[in-house]
């Protein structure tokens, strides 16, 4: 989101407030492996989200735009790893996003 709360959905590109959206993903949520990775997730409104399937087409072009070619082809082939996750990993995750948000926090205030 930027500073003021905003997001743009990768799919069609509509802005709405971060509350008002969903955390859309390429590859299902079912996945474990790639069900919390940044590549695989990106704002989307629940039109696109919801109503329209995820548009998995256009978040695949997306996603390509974004972070390279071939991303799409590394998320498919960990999509199906085995993956159990711990309470640690998962206390390891919340520390590491705590972490960005707060660099992106510093980034913000900086940029003002």
């Amino acid at each position: 989101a930027d500073k003021n709360g905003y997001c743009t959905c990768i799919t069609c590109g509509k802005k709405f407030f971060w509350k008002e959206g969903d955390c859309g993903h390429y590859i299902t949520r079912n996945h474990l492996a790639t069900r919390w990775l940044e590549e695989n997730t990106s704002p989307q409104c629940k039109g696109c989200n919801i109503f329209g399937g995820g548009k998995p087409d256009i978040f695949a072009l997306k996603i390509e735009e974004k972070y390279g070619k071939g991303t799409l082809e590394k998320l498919n082939l960990v999509k199906n790893q085995i993956t159990k996750y711990h309470n640690y990993d998962f206390v390891a995750m919340i520390s590491y996003y705590k972490n960005r948000l707060d660099e992106l926090y510093k980034k913000n205030l900086e940029n003002l």
